[in-house]
């Protein structure tokens, strides 16, 4: 981390070198080194078992459908060793999926509504 600090603006300057400070920084951040790590930090697999526990209370409540878990991540598919106390999560399995409850709008409907934002749909992304 010190060496990138130090030859910031060096690297930024080289042939292709933006893209491999971003490369270095993604690295870093993945690795826990970009923020000093706190020992007494609640360890990672402690909230993904609070998140857990909430969506099967929402379940359980019929605010949401149950969803089908995606298979952990394995190491072959992670190229970096991450810090301990962190956990590697896919984001569909803590994250609640909202996109099936929505009602699409008409295009009179949406143009009555005039808000501070364009309306895009997922077809328009």
């Amino acid at each position: 981390m010190k060496f990138l600090f130090e030859n910031f603006d060096i690297l930024a300057q080289a042939p292709g070198g933006v893209k491999k400070l971003r490369e270095m920084i993604l690295q870093f951040a993945v690795q826990g080194k970009l923020v000093p790590q706190d020992p007494n930090d609640e360890p990672a697999s402690v909230l993904l078992e609070k998140i857990k526990k909430e969506k099967e209370r929402l379940v359980n409540e019929g605010k949401i459908r149950k969803e089908k878990l995606l298979p952990p991540i394995s190491k072959d598919e992670f190229h970096y060793e991450w810090p301990k106390g962190w956990f590697i999560e896919r984001f569909g399995n803590v994250t609640i999926n909202r996109d099936g409850e929505r009602i699409p709008l008409s295009r009179e409907c949406r143009a009555t509504r005039q808000g501070q934002y364009d309306y895009y749909g997922a077809s328009g992304v």
